[in-house]
């Protein structure tokens, strides 16, 4: 409550109508609703703009046992790049992120095909304030080190000048385009798409992402994962079933070096 009473005003909101609608109609039936709606008087963000996240300094581990953790899980979280401040970056972020998930990348060829994993998977979310870098690993049980130690050996390397290919890059960015047009076929996803945009970045940067996916380079991926990823600290958790971690004993090795 009192995040809505902050915040929550139409002239803080956005109302996103989409599909076969005329125009008359669509703005009479949003007075009809929403005409009683009182204007804040204020500008809800310049009151209360909202704090900055506090930088980690160092990597932080922690295990969690759980009876409901049939097989183990791992993550891990970057604070990554944010909307105003690098917005070159969160473009860069989702190429690299295509990249990696590819069945060829280095990363799946040394985690699931060498049976590690039953899979990893990297994902960075776009935001106005630190954009989270994801790592989702489900680990082989009987492999549980083994599967840590050479995720955090590929991590070290993504920055490295071989780690892909230019037709991976190809590959990843072609990858995008078509989600592009998939996510933009359905009326009745769009208002999300449009509406979580206008709150993280913008209309403009949403109109032209994929266009501008399709100009990151190798420069542009290696300055992310500089900036953001390659010695930078984290936060990594481990949920496993307490039988199992009596056997390996996970914060032995799951834990900050």
């Amino acid at each position: 409550m009192i995040i809505k009473d902050k915040y929550y005003f139409p002239n803080n909101s956005l109302l996103t109508i989409c599909g076969d609608v005329k125009h008359d109609n669509a703005f009479a039936l949003a007075e009809s609703i929403f005409g009683d709606w009182a204007n804040s008087g204020f500008d809800p963000q310049t009151k209360f703009p909202i704090p900055a996240f506090k930088p980690l300094t160092k990597p932080e581990y922690f295990v969690k046992e759980a009876t409901i953790a049939q097989t183990p899980y791992m993550e891990f979280t970057w604070q990554g790049p944010s909307y105003p401040t690098d917005s070159a970056s969160t473009v860069a972020a989702d190429v690299f992120s295509t990249i990696v998930g590819l069945n060829s990348s280095k990363l799946q060829q040394a985690l699931v095909d060498k049976g590690l994993a039953s899979g990893v998977y990297v994902n960075y979310t776009t935001s106005r304030y630190v954009g989270p870098i994801d790592i989702f690993v489900v680990p082989n049980p009987n492999k549980l080190k083994e599967c840590y130690t050479e995720l955090m050996n590929q991590v070290s390397m993504w920055n490295k000048d071989d780690y892909f290919t230019d037709e991976q890059m190809a590959t990843a960015k072609a990858i995008l385009h078509r989600n592009d047009i998939h996510a933009k076929e359905k009326p009745s996803s769009l208002p999300s798409q449009i509406s979580y945009q206008w709150c993280s970045t913008s209309f403009n940067f949403y109109t032209d992402l994929d266009a501008n996916y399709q100009k990151v380079t190798r420069a542009d991926i290696k300055k992310y994962l500089d900036t953001y990823v390659i010695g930078k600290p984290y936060a990594a958790g481990l949920i496993i079933a307490p039988e199992l971690n009596k056997t390996v004993n996970a914060a032995s090795f799951f834990a900050a070096k």
